[in-house]
């Protein structure tokens, strides 16, 4: 079975551990694994995947990027990560 998009995404961010990431760092990682997205905008779609992860109380933004400089996340905490992710993955597909 493959993984969708979001479950990519949420493997990314929880590969982070304790280190700060951001949307251009997580596209890479999916660039490496040669993760397939079928939109124009990536980055975007990984963007909305953070920005539910962020409501959802599981990433938090640590700095409020603008213009050409990204937002700066981290996830929270580490042990709720895992299962509160594959819940929302049951839930949710941005793919």
């Amino acid at each position: 079975m493959h993984a969708t998009v979001y479950q990519q995404i949420a493997k990314a961010v929880n590969e982070q551990g304790t280190r700060e990431f951001t949307v251009p760092a997580i596209f890479a990682i999916l660039q490496e694994r040669g993760v397939k997205m079928n939109t124009s905008t990536p980055k975007a779609t990984i963007s909305t995947a953070l920005g539910r992860m962020v409501k959802n109380g599981l990433v938090k933004i640590v700095f409020k990027g603008s213009g050409n400089t990204p937002n700066r996340y981290l996830r929270i905490p580490p042990e709720k990560m895992a299962n509160d992710m594959l819940d929302e993955m049951d839930k949710e597909d941005l793919a």
